[in-house]
C-alpha cells in the first residue's frame, strides 16, 4: 500500500513539475516584412516644408479600418503634404509590393521580462543596413516600411493586458481590422497604448474567442530609429490563425504516470 501511494505521489509530483515547467514563459518570436525605399520616393526624405508636420505625431492620415488586402489606407479627405504623404498613390506603397521597393523578412523576439510583460526593445532599429537598395549614402539605410501580422486568444485573465509601443516615425496597430494605435507622421520618439478589456467591452469579445493584431511602422527621416514593444498579452502568436488548445493538466499527470 506504501509502494502504491509512493508510485502515485511520485506521478503526481512529475506531472506538477511538467506543469511548472510549461509555465516558464518562453520568448515570443513574430516575423514581419520590411520594405525599403528609395530617397526619390516622396513619402521618404520628403522634400514638403515643415509646416506639413510639426515633429509631433500626425493623428488621422490613415482610416479607421483595414482595406480587403489588409493594409492601411489613407484617409479620404487627405491634403497633400500633410504628414509628409504626398497622396494616396503613394501612400499605397508603403506595404505593399511595387516598383518603388524591395522586401524580405525580418524577425523580433519579444523576451519575457518576468512580471507578466513581454518586450523588444531596439533604439536603433536599422533591420536592412547595406541590403536591398542599400543605404544611399548614408550611415544607415533610414528608409523602410515595417509589417507584422499576428494574433491572440482573448481570455478574462486578460483583461488588463495591454500592448504598448514608443518609437518613431509613423505607427499604426490595428487589432481585428480597427484602428486602436495612431502615431502617424514623422516624429521623435511617442507612445501609445491600447488595454483589451476596453475592447472587449465595447466589441462584445468572447472568452477564448481569437483576434488580430497588425502593427505598421515607417521610418522616414534621416534621423533616429527607435522601436520598443511591450505587451502583457500573454497569448500572442506568431501565426494569425486559430489557436491551439494547452495540455490539461490531466493529460500531464497521465503523461507523469506512463514515465513512471
Amino acid at each position: 500500500m506504501k509502494f502504491r501511494t509512493s508510485i502515485v505521489l511520485s506521478a503526481v509530483t512529475l506531472a506538477l513539475a511538467l506543469v511548472s515547467s510549461s509555465a516558464i514563459s518562453a520568448p515570443i518570436t513574430l516575423t514581419g516584412t520590411v520594405r525599403d525605399f528609395t530617397t526619390p520616393h516622396p513619402d521618404f526624405e520628403s522634400p514638403f516644408p515643415p509646416l506639413y508636420n510639426s515633429g509631433s505625431v500626425t493623428t488621422g492620415l490613415v482610416e479607421t479600418r483595414l482595406n480587403a488586402d489588409g493594409n492601411p489606407v489613407l484617409a479620404s479627405g487627405h491634403v497633400p503634404g500633410t504628414g509628409m504623404i504626398s497622396n494616396a498613390g503613394s501612400f499605397g506603397e508603403w506595404y505593399t509590393v511595387s516598383g518603388s521597393n524591395r522586401v524580405r523578412s525580418y524577425d523580433i523576439t519579444l523576451s519575457d521580462n518576468g512580471d507578466g510583460t513581454y518586450t523588444y526593445r531596439n533604439n536603433s532599429f536599422f533591420p536592412i543596413d547595406g541590403q536591398l537598395l542599400g543605404n544611399q549614402g548614408r550611415i544607415h539605410n533610414y528608409h523602410f516600411t515595417y509589417e507584422l501580422n499576428t494574433a491572440f486568444t482573448y481570455t478574462q485573465d486578460l483583461v488588463d493586458a495591454v500592448f504598448s509601443f514608443s518609437g518613431d516615425d509613423d505607427v499604426w496597430v490595428f487589432i481585428d481590422g480597427e484602428l486602436v494605435i495612431d502615431l502617424g507622421g514623422v516624429h521623435s520618439a511617442q507612445s501609445g497604448s491600447v488595454r483589451l478589456g476596453d475592447l472587449a467591452s465595447l466589441w462584445s469579445w468572447e472568452e477564448y474567442s481569437d483576434h488580430t493584431l497588425d502593427f505598421f511602422l515607417a521610418e522616414r527621416h534621416t534621423t533616429e530609429s527607435n522601436f520598443t514593444i511591450t505587451t502583457s498579452i500573454t497569448t500572442l502568436r506568431p501565426d494569425p490563425g486559430p489557436s491551439v488548445p494547452e495540455p490539461s493538466l490531466l493529460l500531464l499527470i497521465g503523461t507523469g504516470l506512463v514515465v513512471l
